[in-house]
């Protein structure tokens, strides 16, 4: 066997003991083997019910500002935002305070995420959190830098017991900066005995320290189809609607919708706090159908450990798409976020099977913590419409139901050939004619006018239309467009063709040596559309095969692709280029069955769906490509954006590495340029010596804790931005009168090294 062989059998083979080693396995990680729903639910919040800790005891922690620029659990790529953020009008230097009695549990300096942070650990377990910080107090600030002189870097990481650091309530522990990712601004957290975020304007310091009289707004909603077999408003694809301001704190949907099947909400929405201009997340929804409570979502903790699941609890399709932040109404499978008041999975789905055909009232409740309330309300009808066929007997048009119902109208709309606008007649079905089970149409079989015929049944739900077109010349210039939509769990199908259907088309799925005809309806006379489970498939090639008449000549269309069944209980691998690229799905790698495509790309492979939130994640094999030097190659992965490495492991002939959250692209890059270093600026003056310089690497990136800085062989610890790729240096230091050079060095994280100097006098 050649060596990617043996890796899909050594990832066939580990995920085989994954899924035996797994016999345990923790309801919290994403999947109950056993399907116990009330354990799961159970398991979920069993640490969440309870907040053991004296709400009234935490006092604001910095004189920066009383206001509040982003809120708890607001959107973050990823994750959801683990605290509140203190405005400090982009200046530093504000004390920061310790917000209870305890002690220095943790400090963490990185160039990344929180910059300098502070942990404060309380007696009864607690932990506040302070980051973007710009420095410590005198102590903290002395034992930082002495472990960054010893260590030779400016990142440290340190954990302490309670005798080192205790702090009292209100010591000055640190002061407010510009670390770490984003501009200046204070960063505040409380943690529980295990990690997790809590809300801080629980407390009521810091509940009455924000100002907010402001109430949420509504922006837009979204109706999703749940399933191949549902529509929204006749549509198996999304629709978003925007809404209305209708009042004060009201808000309403122009449109009724139509729901056939099952639909889940999800809304755009924010709100502000008084006095500043960013906007956060909603901290409460409620979702109503006639009064009837369905759904509800309370930012007040949620779980550290699951923190990626945003990627479910909101519509991650929407959001990268362009469409924006759009919050589910609706409780997806896998979800273990403790924010649904122990509502089961699939709670907020919109069902016609569950509520009575007709309209219904749907009221949304956005919610902030200080208690202002707005509300959505729409209309909603939930149909079973009528299924039709019509077809030519004898030369007369009969319409034939396809399913039991009570038809009240039939409605035969007319028009010649470049005309746009339709001439529509009803009739009541009682008064047409039967024959062979069917009602005789009052239409001229040889009129040379486009047809269009819809059935409404007693509760007003209409059908798909059935089309008609006659042959307008002798033009053979025919073509049929053949699109296909990956959704959810199933496959849209749309076929269009630049002149009107003269007959009904057709479409197949071909799969090895099975033929399936798909159930496809038209949305005018152009346009028919179709839906088939990805369940269905058994995976491999498939083949659409698309055929109709057009214009009295015959069109087809084709497609091919291949599908990858990943399914929780077993994982699954994807392989592709004749093993030169490999994704190994390991047991509850996924949250549902996913249904994988891979595009060959010229520089690497896409992994599709890009939008939906993985479990245990996923392992990546690409072959190296032959004669180049492995030192120089690594693994790169884009999620949605530009390309990070994500390994520069070798195993045989395959570069490994392993996506955490989504798949996406994948590609193999040589770097062999070392980081640039530019723009070095040497200040001495009163006994200071500040340094500046412009740090970037273009593909692997800088790696932090190489960089060294030194002067006349004198190390220096310098602080690195990597968002703002700068370098800086400013403190006191003695320097001797006369010539110097400063020395700085940095690796990317292929290896490849950078060096710049810079000469400079002091005269004193």
């Amino acid at each position: 066997m050649d060596r990617a062989t043996n890796v899909l059998v050594l990832c066939g083979f580990l995920a085989l003991a994954y899924f035996f080693l797994s016999s345990s396995f923790s309801p919290l990680s994403g999947f109950d083997p056993v399907g116990n729903l009330p354990d799961r639910i159970d398991d979920v919040y069993l640490n969440f019910d309870t907040l053991r800790t004296d709400l009234a005891d935490y006092r604001w922690p910095t004189d920066a500002s009383r206001k509040m620029s982003s809120a708890f659990a607001s959107f973050r790529t990823m994750h959801f935002h683990a605290g509140i953020d203190v405005s400090t009008n982009g200046r530093t230097g504000y004390r920061v305070f310790a917000s209870r009695d305890g002690y220095i549990s943790r400090i963490s300096v990185s160039p990344y995420g929180y910059g300098k942070m502070l942990h404060v650990k309380h007696h009864d377990g607690f932990t506040t959190v302070y980051a973007h910080l710009g420095g410590f107090n005198e102590e903290i600030e002395a034992y930082v830098r002495e472990q960054q002189y010893g260590n030779g870097h400016y990142g440290i990481e340190a954990e302490f017991n309670k005798a080192l650091f205790p702090v009292a309530k209100g010591a000055v522990i640190a002061y407010t900066g510009d670390t770490g990712i984003g501009p200046a601004h204070f960063h505040f957290e409380i943690r529980d005995e295990r990690m997790n975020p809590v809300n801080p304007l629980l407390c009521p310091d810091f509940a009455s320290t924000i100002s907010d009289t402001r109430f949420p707004e509504f922006q837009q909603v979204s109706f999703a189809p749940y399933d191949h077999a549902s529509r929204v408003n006749g549509s198996a694809a999304p629709v978003v609607h925007d809404v209305r301001r209708i009042g004060n704190r009201k808000y309403a949907l122009s449109r009724v919708v139509h729901i056939d099947g099952s639909a889940g909400i999800s809304v755009k929405g924010s709100d502000q706090a008084d006095a500043t201009w960013q906007r956060s997340n909603i901290y409460r929804y409620e979702l109503y159908l006639d009064s009837t409570l369905l759904f509800t979502a309370t930012h007040d903790r949620f779980s550290a450990k699951e923190t990626e699941q945003i990627a479910i609890h909101y519509d991650w399709s929407l959001l990268q798409s362009g469409e924006g932040r759009f919050q589910k109404l609706f409780l997806e499978p896998g979800n273990n976020l403790p924010l649904y008041s122990r509502l089961p999975e699939r709670a907020g789905v919109l069902s016609s099977e569950a509520f009575s055909r007709g309209e219904h009232q749907l009221k949304i409740v956005a919610s902030d913590i200080a208690g202002n309330t707005s509300e959505l309300t729409a209309h909603v009808v939930f149909d079973d419409p009528p299924s039709i066929d019509v077809r030519k007997i004898e030369k007369r048009f009969v319409l034939i139901p396809q399913s039991p119902t009570d038809l009240q109208s039939i409605t035969i709309g007319s028009r010649l050939p470049g005309r746009k606008n339709w001439k529509l007649t009803t009739y009541d079905p009682s008064t047409l004619d039967s024959a062979g089970g069917g009602l005789i149409l009052p239409i001229d079989a040889d009129s040379p006018q486009y047809l269009r015929i819809m059935a409404r049944d007693g509760q007003g739900s209409q059908s798909s239309p059935v089309f008609f077109a006659p042959v307008v010349s002798q033009s053979s210039n025919t073509s049929l467009t053949l699109k296909k939509e990956f959704i959810r769990d199933y496959l849209l199908v749309t076929i269009t063709s630049h002149l009107p259907f003269t007959l009904r088309p057709s479409v197949w799925i071909v799969e090895q040596r099975r033929r399936t005809l798909l159930d496809i309806s038209a949305t005018d006379e152009r346009t028919y559309v179709g839906t088939i489970p990805l369940s269905f498939v058994q995976g491999g090639t498939l083949r659409l095969e698309a055929n109709g008449m057009v214009n009295g000549a015959a069109v087809e269309a084709y497609d091919e692709f291949s599908i990858f069944p990943i399914v929780p209980e077993e994982g699954g691998t994807i392989v592709a280029g004749n093993g030169e690229f490999v994704v190994d799905f390991p047991a509850y790698g996924v949250y549902q069955p996913l249904y994988c495509r891979v595009e060959k790309k010229d520089d690497g492979y896409s992994v599709l769906p890009r939008d939906v939130l993985l479990n245990l994640g996923a392992s990546v094999y690409y072959r190296s490509p032959a004669g180049e030097a492995p030192a120089n190659l690594g693994l790169y992965h884009s999620e949605r954006g530009g390309f990070d490495l994500l390994s520069t492991t070798l195993e045989g002939e395959m570069l490994k590495g392993r996506v955490r959250n989504l798949l996406g692209d994948f590609t193999i890059r040589e770097d062999a340029q070392a980081p640039i270093i530019t723009n070095v600026r040497v200040r001495f003056s009163k006994n200071r010596l500040m340094v500046t310089a412009r740090l970037i690497d273009y593909r692997s990136g800088v790696s932090a804790n190489s960089i060294r800085m030194t002067l006349d062989d004198r190390l220096l610890i310098a602080a690195f931005d990597p968002y703002n790729h700068t370098l800086k240096f400013d403190e006191p230091i003695s320097v001797q009168k006369g010539s110097h050079v400063l020395r700085i060095e940095a690796d990317d994280k292929m290896g490849n090294k950078a060096v710049a100097s810079k000469s400079f006098r002091t005269s004193s």
